[in-house]
């Protein structure tokens, strides 16, 4: 049933894409959130959806729907006048399931790797004309540098999140798991509760699905032997995977299924985390008996990958120096993305801008923090990103700063962006390259960085 709908926080990524791809199933759309500009402004003016400042009076009886961000609550005046209206009320991750329900639906779970895997299977399916709809964390060339696309089949890719367990709202008819380990512990338990979420995930597979997932991950394999629904495939770089990959030259890998080599693949994007997301994807198509798969389709597609916006972002070169942007915000992201921009740049003067995302992650994962920059030659921390969950902490830029000097010998505490941009500006010289890191906004400090230098 379409009808009126209006979004409560309508710039958060998933809720651009699904605003986005309600307006073009022919839905009435209307939403608000902060002045501020984001990035998914961009995509919300080419959708034909024009964004508002929170108040009361967007929300009345005539609204046959409201869907809002997690990040908001009664606190928020639309959502306390939504309640007070009775108006029927979704979630994110509730609606995303709803819409789950219509199609048949492929799932992409992990802490790390989510927004490129669903990109990379994304443009697979696009390729072999399988025409899905798709809901992902970031922009990619292949969606004309938008992050959702409404397709024709019954085929849905979404990316789902494990926090608050949020994915348990989504209907996956087939699943790949990239990862699991210690995160959002704001609000899991501990790891044994991460693994609970993630088997009630699985769990709820029908019979026969198809389940890939990181057979090299600590955790995934054992996980995934205690369900007997699914139809398990694992993919990694060990021996015993049902798909392997063996790395060549540059970024080019061999792919071996039960051992027996299947094809060489060459990747665009850097990094062995890239190749792993890429295996996954490879082994969902060659599982996937309905995909008319080949070989050749496959390794056109992989190789014209360029990635997605904020992942490991080229933003632009100016006077020699290269100026990149990514969204890796835990210490394996950023231990991944320090590592591929190293295989990239083997010469150059890497400087690592950071800013951590949320005082209980920083303050959880302290000590993992300060071993996950080795690859740099030059560290600059920013001021903790609060975001919507939290407003202060126990923790502050200063002390993972401190931390980080246990291990590294250039680490700088520069909270203001402003300073930052002053910084870099005076001691950047030709073949540096500065990479902005994290889930905030500290991307505008590369932005800026490319008007002036």
């Amino acid at each position: 049933m379409l009808g009126k709908v209006h979004f409560i926080g309508i710039k958060g990524t998933g809720m651009s894409a699904l605003a986005s791809v309600l307006k073009e199933q022919g839905w009435q759309v209307t939403g608000s959130d902060v002045s501020e500009e984001f990035p998914t402004d961009r995509i919300l003016r080419q959708a034909g959806l024009e964004t508002t400042e929170f108040a009361q009076q967007h929300i009345a009886n005539e609204l046959d729907l409201v869907i809002y961000s997690a990040a908001y609550n009664a606190s928020n005046p639309e959502y306390a006048k939504a309640q007070e209206l009775g108006l029927k009320m979704l979630s994110y991750p509730e609606a995303l399931g709803e819409l789950s329900h219509d199609y048949f639906s492929i799932g992409v779970a992990g802490m790390h790797g989510k927004s490129t895997i669903t990109a990379m299977l994304a443009s697979v399916l696009i390729e072999m004309q399988e025409d899905p709809t798709v809901i992902l964390g970031t922009t990619v060339p292949e969606l004309d540098n938008r992050n959702f696309r409404l397709g024709k089949s019954k085929l849905l890719l979404a990316e789902t999140c494990e926090y608050r367990r949020h994915f348990l709202n989504f209907n996956p008819q087939a699943l790949i798991l990239s990862n699991l380990e210690a995160e959002h512990m704001d609000y899991f338990k501990d790891l044994a509760d991460i693994k609970d979420a993630f088997f009630a995930y699985i769990r709820k597979l029908p019979a026969g699905a198809l389940l890939v997932y990181n057979g090299d991950d600590q955790h995934l394999p054992a996980l995934c032997s205690q369900t007997k629904g699914p139809q398990k495939i694992s993919a990694g770089f060990a021996v015993g995977n049902d798909f392997q990959a063996k790395r060549l030259d540059d970024q080019k890998f061999q792919v071996f299924v039960q051992g027996k080599p299947l094809a060489s693949f060459r990747l665009a994007v850097p990094g062995n985390h890239n190749v792993l997301d890429a295996l996954l994807v490879i082994a969902f198509c060659y599982s996937y008996k309905p995909l008319a798969f080949t070989v050749e389709a496959l390794q056109k597609v992989l190789l014209k990958f360029r990635g997605g916006g904020r992942r490991l972002e080229l933003k632009g070169e100016k006077k020699g120096i290269t100026i990149l942007d990514d969204f890796a915000h835990h210490p394996t992201e950023i231990k991944a993305s320090l590592q591929a921009t190293r295989e990239r740049y083997p010469q150059a003067r890497i400087w690592a801008v950071f800013m951590s995302h949320t005082y209980s992650r920083t303050e959880t994962l302290l000590a993992d923090f300060a071993s996950s920059f080795q690859n740099a030659d030059r560290v600059i921390i920013n001021k903790i990103f609060s975001s919507a969950r939290e407003k202060q902490g126990k923790v502050n830029g200063q002390v993972l700063t401190d931390e980080i000097k246990k291990n590294h010998q250039n680490v700088f505490y520069i909270p203001e962006f402003s300073d930052t941009i002053t910084y870099l500006q005076d001691n950047l010289k030709a073949g540096d390259v500065v990479i902005t890191m994290g889930a905030g906004d500290n991307y505008v400090i590369g932005e800026e960085l490319l008007k002036i230098l």
